[in-house]
This record gives structure tokens, sequence and C-alpha cells, in this order.
């Protein structure tokens, strides 16, 4: 079985342009994160963000994308109008966001400022694959999510790689070559059943037989389930300590609401430092 990691395909249609500020350079210049009342943040605990830094504002709401003040393309029940992305109800290019996005940082303020995600918590993970896969294909690579830990603003940092990723079974024998010396490959997966803790390599359990299932049935359980996640997760990275064994990838239904993902991702991101989104499944 094959998961595949942000790897898709491309195209066009014309977007906003940015617009010019006093010194002619383009967009104005990134400010301190401005929250509006439209969009209510992730709540999250501090553990696994960090302090927010200065970069460039993409807000997700719930009637649209708008990039640096630019209102780019609308959404509804929380996706993005169909005849805005490439391919249709199946696509995942939004062509006006990559459009914009590649005029927005040509611009000198905007040059290596990294892509602030401040979303809506009901935003469906599909919306943030959308987002973060278009603006990608501009160019941007680092990407962070926005939250909100006990009134301060926090950033969650995201490794973009693309690549492909093959779903292991389980090693033939505890002492395979592939078992004993492929890179661990840890993923979790968010899905109707839980979070689902496993790896690639079959060392920390395979997507057949997770080394671990959190149930996750009751919203209102998720700070616990969390919570349990992150002792999962520090007791398999104190096992592998190697820098390539220290990424993980975090895969969800694509109904998963903003505010489940940050919360498992931050748990994620305490003791593995490169986080991955995969493009999940349905």
């Amino acid at each position: 079985m094959w998961w595949v990691v942000l790897a898709f395909v491309a195209c066009t249609k014309e977007a906003p342009t940015p617009t010019p500020n006093h010194d002619g350079s383009g967009s104005k210049k990134p400010a301190p994160i401005e929250i509006g009342s439209s969009v209510a943040l992730p709540e999250v605990a501090r553990d696994g963000y960090e302090p927010a830094v200065e970069g460039l504002a993409v807000v997700i709401t719930k009637t649209g994308i708008v990039v640096e003040g630019k209102a780019i393309v609308s959404i509804q029940n929380g996706a993005v109008d169909p005849s805005e992305k490439e391919g249709g109800t199946l696509g995942v290019l939004i062509p006006r966001l990559r459009a914009f996005t590649e005029q927005l940082v040509q611009q000198p303020s905007a040059r290596g400022k990294p892509i602030l995600i401040v979303a809506d918590r009901d935003t469906p993970y599909r919306t943030l694959l959308e987002v973060v896969y278009s603006m990608k294909q501009a160019g941007p690579r680092a990407f962070s999510i926005i939250a909100r830990s006990k009134g301060d603003i926090v950033a969650l940092p995201l490794t973009e790689r693309e690549r492909t990723v093959e779903a292991a079974s389980p090693p033939e024998s505890a002492g395979s070559a592939r078992s004993a010396d492929a890179p661990l490959g840890m993923f979790v997966s968010i899905t109707r059943r839980g979070i689902q803790v496993w790896s690639v390599s079959g060392r920390e359990g395979t997507i057949g037989a997770p080394r671990r299932t959190i149930e996750l049935n009751d919203p209102a359980r998720l700070d616990a389930a969390v919570g349990e996640l992150r002792r999962e997760l520090a007791d398999v990275a104190a096992k592998h300590t190697a820098p390539e064994d220290r990424q993980i990838v975090i895969q969800a239904e694509m109904g998963t609401p903003l505010q489940v993902f940050a919360a498992v991702a931050g748990a994620a991101h305490a003791s593995f430092p490169a986080i991955t989104l995969s493009s999940g499944f349905e």
C-alpha cells in the first residue's frame, strides 16, 4: 500500500495582484499576527508549540481564504469552491492561491518569511492540505500553524518534503534487514477509530498492527487522548535517537477538524521535531 505525502500535480487561473506599498516593493511588510473575530483558533497545550514569529499570514475562515489582506477564494461548508480547484471537487491545487503566492514571495519585504496559517479550528484537514500544497507550488517551504495556548499565540512549524512513503507490512522476522536497518519512519494516523501510532519500518508497530491505538470517539476526551499520545511518542523517541528517526508523518481523515489535528501535531512535535503532512485518506 502506498501513502502519497504531498505529491500531487499542478496548473493555472488569474489571481489578485499584491498591492504595492509606499516604497513600491509589493505587499505590506509582514506585521504581528492579528486574529480577527471571524477566526476561532485551535486551543492547544504549550508543549510542542513555539512562540509565533513574524511571517506572511494566510487566513482560513469559514467563508474564504485571505492572504496578506487579499481575498483569494471562497469557502462553503469548510470546502474551497470546486470551481477554484484544478480537477474540481477531487482536486488539490488552488491555482489562484498559487498564482497570488508566486507574486507575493517576489516582493522584497516578503522574501524568506514563513507562511503563517491562521485557520479556524473547524477547518477540515482537506482544506489545510490544499492550502499548504498550493502555496508550496509557489516556492515557500517554511509553514507554521498558528494556535492559541492559555491566551498566548503560538506556532507549530511544519516540514514540507515531497516524497512517497510505502506503508510496511509486518517484517518477516524481528531480525530482518528491513526491521534493523531501515529508518524508523514514524506515522500518526487520525481516524474515526482513534489515533494510531505505527512505523513504516515495523520497529514500532505497523499500519496493520499499530504500536498503540488511542480512542478518540468523544471530542471531550481530546485532551486526555493527546496526553496519552505525547507520553507514547516520548517513549518511542527515547529509544530512537538517530536524526533520521526523529521525523514523523501525520495523516488524517479528510474531514478531521483543525482543532484535533493541531492538538495531535503539537504532541508529536514535542518528541519529533520534523513533521510532514500526508495526503491522508477518506
